[in-house]
């Protein structure tokens, strides 16, 4: 796992047991399904991505995902999660890292993002509509 970093803002509390600890240890860039997820995303909305585009990640848990775009669009994702132990190693090199419950709605967040990413987090949530409604705020 990368180094621990004290940059995530704490905007809601954390919540424990959420994701296992070793799936953060596993998860890379170079790690064959992080590689070919993003490899996909590339392909089928890579697009969404031009200069100065305003993006988050929900759900981005050690940043792999916001580092492959920091690399490949020269971005600055926002990653928000609640997972703590995953923030606090969290890989991005210029993106802002919150420990953030997206269903707080906080304002400062409202419209502030073009393109939302979320990769492996909905087969998470029970109430994915009242999740995406959440998000789309």
């Amino acid at each position: 796992m990368p180094a621990e970093t004290s940059r995530v803002v704490f905007k809601s509390k954390p919540l424990a047991g959420i994701m296992a600890e070793q799936y953060f240890n596993l998860a890379t860039p170079s790690h064959f399904w992080c590689r070919r997820r993003f490899e996909v995303f590339q392909k089928l909305a890579g697009h969404l991505l031009p200069p100065g585009t305003r993006v988050a990640e929900i759900g981005c848990g050690n940043g792999v995902l916001q580092r492959q775009v920091e690399d490949a669009y020269e971005l600055a994702p926002a990653g928000f999660d609640l997972h703590e132990e995953a923030l606090r190693h969290n890989m991005c090199r210029r993106g802002e890292v919150y420990c953030y419950d997206i269903e707080d709605r906080a304002s400062e967040f409202a419209g502030a993002f073009d393109v939302l990413l979320m990769f492996d987090v909905l087969e998470h949530i029970v109430d994915q509509d009242g999740f995406l409604d959440a998000a789309r705020f």
